[in-house]
């Protein structure tokens, strides 16, 4: 773990999640992983369902 770890609030969240200490590394990478692959899933449903661009195409993000 880097030396982010060792803060008060940095410390705490890994705390809740079980993935502070020693040997922790690897279930945070798994929840890293995990998080990454829902949002790969949520971009991949909206683009197939044209959610994606009609999102941009309405806010303006399109210009």
């Amino acid at each position: 773990m880097g030396g982010g770890t060792g803060l008060p609030t940095q410390k705490e969240c890994l705390e809740l999640m079980d993935c502070y200490g020693t040997d922790k590394s690897k279930k945070f990478a798994e929840i890293c992983g995990a998080v990454v692959l829902a949002g790969e899933l949520s971009i991949a449903a909206a683009l197939s369902a044209g959610h994606f661009s009609a999102a941009h195409q309405k806010y303006g993000r399109k210009k």
